[in-house]
């Protein structure tokens, strides 16, 4: 008696059987997972002033130091920033008025307005990896007076910040914190950015003109350590 063919659908599932019995063995390797950095920036400022409005002048000499920490981790081409904490590590000024020859100091804890240090993002902008800093303004004088005035804090440029005010004002060195893709690839790593910023103006107030004169010093240190 001659033996049935099989039918196409019999034909079929023997062709994928096979396939589907095989079960590829597991990589003994972790699964991959992607990047990310912890991320610490150190900042450091050192820096004087003076206001003269009519027959009084208020000179002011300050020191500011701040860290950020936090981590980072890819975002599509760009990252994303998660916050852990930013503290005022020094926090000093001093300012005397002339020729009323009073002393004022003030420090992190007595300052109403102490300045803030935020990091606020970072983004690629080929062929560099940006952060983008800054300080919080603070008000001078300090001492009673009719006028006041923003005393402008160190930030870093960047795409899409607003800070022309304060770039045209650099006198040496770049007020950028600027990474290259090769850097995040490093284990771990440090990168030191100065800049030293002055800047002179005469403002028309209500008594009158007044002379504003501001400079400081920058050091701000970059760090970043990579987990796989």
């Amino acid at each position: 008696m001659a033996r049935a063919r099989p039918g196409p659908v019999a034909r079929i599932l023997a062709a994928i059987l096979p396939a589907l019995l095989f079960v590829p063995p597991l990589s003994p390797g972790r699964p991959q997972v992607p990047p990310w950095w912890e991320l610490r920036c150190g900042l450091t400022v050192r820096g004087d002033y003076s206001v003269t409005d009519l027959d009084t002048t208020f000179n002011g000499e300050f020191v500011y130091k701040a860290r950020w920490e936090g981590t980072m981790e890819r975002d599509g081409l760009d990252f994303r920033l998660f916050h852990d904490k930013a503290e005022v590590l020094a926090w000093e000024i001093r300012e005397k008025t002339v020729p009323a020859d009073e002393d004022v100091l003030m420090t992190e804890k007595e300052t109403p307005d102490k300045p803030v240090f935020r990091l606020n993002y970072v983004i690629r902008h080929e062929p560099e990896i940006v952060l983008n800093l800054t300080v919080g303004d603070l008000l001078i004088p300090l001492a009673s007076s009719p006028e006041k005035f923003d005393l402008l804090m160190p930030r870093t440029r960047a795409p899409g910040a607003d800070t022309a005010v304060y770039d045209d004002f650099v006198t040496k060195g770049k007020n950028d914190a600027a990474l290259d893709e090769a850097e995040l690839a490093e284990k771990k790593f440090d990168k030191t950015f100065s800049w030293d910023w002055k800047r002179r103006q005469w403002t028309v107030r209500g008594r009158g003109a007044v002379k504003l004169a501001e400079t400081h010093k920058v050091t701000l240190v970059v760090s970043l350590v990579r987990h796989d």
